[in-house]
This record gives C-alpha cells, structure tokens and sequence, in this order.
C-alpha cells in the first residue's frame, strides 16, 4: 500500500496504491475496465504484469494512466514537503518548481471529456455510467491534493473541484442503488473533496453520502470521516503556511487513514 503521507516519511496517512513501477505498467489506448477485462481474457498466456494490471484496474475501475499521475503527484508533494521542511519556508528551488509545473499541466489536461465521449459510446450502460463518475471523481481529488500542497490555494479557488467530486460520488451511489450493486466505493476522492467544503449545504451533503456508505461496514480509519469533521470544526485557513488543514488535523491527532 503506497503512502498518502502528511509529511514526507511519515506513515500516518495511506492511499490508493498505484503499486506497479511505472516501466512494468501497460498503457493500451482504451483504458476502460471493460477494455481491460476483455484484454485480460485474450491474453490469458501474457505476463503476469498484464494480468495483474487487469485486475488492479477491476477493482478501482479508473484509467491507469489517471493511476500514474496519483503516484506521480505524492511523490512530487512528498518532495516539496521534504523541501519545506528542510528550508522552513514555503519556497521551493527552481528546479522542483518546474517538475511542479509539469505535473500540474498533465493534471489539469488529463482529457475527461474524451473520456466521456468514450463512456457514452460504449454498450456498457450502467457500467460505463459507474467508471466515467468514478474517474471524474478521482481525477478532481488530485487537483484538491496538488493545489492544497503545492499551491497552497484556499478553499474558495478549491470549491468547484469539491463540488465536482461530491456530485459524481453521489451519482455513483445512486447509480448502485438503481441497479442493486453492492460494491464498497474509493474514499480518498471523496475524503479529498470534503476537506474543502466549507458551504453547510456541501457538508450536509458529504454527511449524507458518508452516512448511505456505512451500509458497507467500513471503519472510520478507512473513511477518513473522523478527520473531515475536526476539519470543519476548524473551518477554512485564510493564510496556508505549510500545508493544508487536514494535514494538520493528522499530525496533531496522531491518527492513521487507510483512505482505499
């Protein structure tokens, strides 16, 4: 399990696990969950890399290349935090600061509208509805996570990517419900999206969905609900130093997140 860490080094804080070295991935044009089942059954006498990236994307059902971009962004953060830390300041040399221009460029032109163009197209119905939120979720939460630890932006520039997560969890849910799927969901987007809503009618709302997801049986740890509330009972920084308020929230409280 990869580290979503509050500071570089610590294991506090877990994540999504994009575990596979980035030489060993497969990057095959449709990156579908249905594409790579269907790949995964042809090429049952491939390597096990392949089957294995089969699986791995069965579970979370997001492209592996929005995957890559995660893992490239904790290691680019871990970086800064390290930096920081070392230089007590929240500059950073020129150098890092390009490859966080880069990352963020890759981030914010990952092509979702391709994706749901894509989506719309396939015969999947219900399935390929379920993948387009999944992955307009999970692409949002990295902006959040970028932008609360390298830009440091307040909650007022972060609020229409909270919205976007909150309106595509929602959606998934409602989606199981319809369909009578019972499958547990990812809740690092949706841990990421509610630690900048700072609107009651938004907070209500991440309660909401946060209390129709118990069904699953999923402790606190892995939901990350314990910290969003203190974040709120905090309510937003005006002036971000270091790092954002959840990260702050963690170190304080010493506790552990296993947002799978």
């Amino acid at each position: 399990m990869s580290r979503f860490s509050p500071s570089l080094g610590s294991q506090r804080t877990f994540g999504p696990q994009p575990v596979f070295p980035r030489q060993h991935l497969f990057i095959e044009d449709d990156e579908t969950l249905s594409s790579m089942i269907a790949m995964g059954a042809d090429m049952m006498t491939g390597e096990s890399t392949l089957l294995e990236m089969s699986a791995y994307e069965c579970i979370y059902g997001i492209p592996q290349s929005l995957l890559i971009l995660l893992k490239e962004s904790i290691e680019v953060i871990d970086e800064v935090n390290h930096h920081r830390m070392n230089n007590e300041g929240t500059s950073i040399s020129e150098g890092l600061n390009l490859v966080c221009d880069d990352l963020e460029q890759n981030i914010m032109d990952w092509p979702l509208d391709e994706r749901l163009h894509r989506y719309e197209r396939s015969t999947n119905g219900i399935s390929a509805s379920i993948i387009y939120h999944q992955t307009r979720a999970f692409l949002n939460a990295p902006i959040i996570y970028f932008s609360q630890s390298i830009r440091l932006m307040i909650h007022q520039y972060l609020r229409q990517y909270a919205q976007a997560v909150l309106d595509s969890i929602e959606a998934i849910e409602q989606l199981k419900a319809e369909t009578k799927i019972l499958a547990a969901p990812l809740f690092w987007p949706a841990f990421m999206g509610a630690t900048e809503a700072f609107e009651p009618r938004h907070q209500e709302r991440f309660r909401l969905w946060y209390e129709r997801v118990e069904v699953y049986g999923i402790e606190a740890v892995r939901t990350g609900i314990q910290v969003v509330h203190e974040v709120w009972r905090q309510g937003p920084t005006t002036n971000r130093q270091m790092h954002s308020g959840w990260r702050d929230v963690v170190e304080r409280t010493g506790d552990y997140l296993l947002l799978t």
